[in-house]
C-alpha cells in the first residue's frame, strides 16, 4: 500500500485556506532608496499601510520601482483622510519593495499572513532565484519586471 507525504507547496490549497502566521514590521523608511521586505515563509497575502506625508511606491522587485514604472502607489497621510492603504491582496510573495521621497515620519507599515510554504520549495521556472542571507536558502519571487534590462 502506497503512503503519501503531503507537504505545503504552491500548487496545495490547503496551504491558503488555513489562517496565515502572523506578519509585521513597521517603522519603515525608504526615503530617497528603495526597502527590501524579506518574508521568512511565502505568503498568502500581503497589506501595506503608509501613516507618512509622502507617497510610497510598492513594487515586486527593485527595477520595477527604479526602471520600468511597474509600481503601485499607495498615497500619503492626509489630514481628515486619514492613512493610504493597499490591501489586503492575495499574493504569493517572497519579497516586497518599498520607495518614497517625503515619508519623515517611518510610519510605513507591512502586514501578511505566511503559509506554511518554504522558501526552498519554490519553482524557479517562474520566478527570479535570490540568495537570503549566508544561511544557503534561495528564494523566488515574481518580479513584475520581464523584460526589464
Amino acid at each position: 500500500m502506497s503512503t503519501y507525504n503531503y507537504t505545503p507547496g504552491l500548487g496545495n490549497a490547503a496551504s491558503y485556506q488555513v489562517s496565515g502566521k502572523p506578519f509585521a514590521t513597521a517603522s519603515i523608511s525608504p526615503i530617497n532608496g528603495v526597502v527590501e521586505i524579506t518574508f521568512p515563509a511565502v505568503t498568502g497575502w500581503v497589506m501595506v499601510k503608509n501613516g507618512g506625508t509622502g507617497d510610497v511606491k510598492v513594487g515586486f522587485s527593485s527595477a520595477g520601482i527604479l526602471v520600468s514604472n511597474n509600481f503601485i502607489t499607495v498615497d500619503g497621510y492626509s489630514a481628515g483622510a486619514g492613512t493610504g492603504s493597499l490591501g489586503p491582496m492575495d499574493l504569493k510573495l517572497t519579497r516586497l519593495y518599498l520607495s518614497g521621497s517625503r515619508n519623515d515620519s517611518k510610519s510605513i507599515h507591512v502586514v501578511a499572513g505566511l503559509t506554511g510554504i518554504p522558501l526552498g520549495n519554490l519553482d524557479t521556472v517562474s520566478g527570479s532565484v535570490v540568495q537570503l542571507g549566508g544561511n544557503g536558502i534561495q528564494g523566488v519571487n515574481w518580479s513584475g519586471s520581464a523584460g526589464v534590462g
